[in-house]
């Protein structure tokens, strides 16, 4: 989907954000959605593992297959919509990522709040132009952020 080896781009980080009108809701869609995301974050983490056992005198990280998986999904009872978050990094990879990557970020994403307990809430008004959240009670988003490494070896 996103990151295979032509393209030499390793995800350290992924967050999907979506919103949809209650009327609207279809579930085999959704579940296409995140089987589909989750074959592509397996395909990474198989080149995350792949890259480790190649690298030979390349130190990496001991504990960077370790990934970390959020989700949460809850219904906007005042939009009437369905909104959830689903995020997954590598916290052992974060420290490689360009230094202006969260500056660049910053104003739909961070990743800040990555040691807290409590779960990432939806947020997906973040992305809307002009950030009016009304539009969600009529319309479907979807929103995708990653942070990828490009790996030269």
């Amino acid at each position: 989907m996103w990151f295979h080896e032509e393209i030499s781009l390793l995800g350290i980080a992924c967050e999907v954000q979506w919103s949809v009108p209650e009327k609207h809701r279809h579930l085999a869609s959704e579940k296409r959605m995140k089987e589909a995301l989750h074959h592509s974050l397996r395909q990474n983490n198989r080149r995350v593992l792949n890259m480790k056992s190649r690298t030979g005198n390349y130190h990496l990280p001991l504990t960077m297959i370790s990934a970390i998986t959020e989700e949460n999904c809850a219904r906007d009872c005042q939009l009437n919509c369905f909104q959830g978050v689903y995020r997954r990094f590598y916290t052992s990879l974060l420290p490689y990522q360009h230094t202006d990557t969260s500056v660049w970020h910053s104003p739909y994403w961070n990743l800040r709040d990555i040691n807290q307990s409590n779960p990432q809430k939806p947020n997906p008004e973040q992305f809307i132009f002009g950030r009016d959240a009304t539009k969600l009670d009529v319309g479907s988003l979807v929103a995708v952020n990653v942070v990828a490494l490009k790996i030269v070896l």
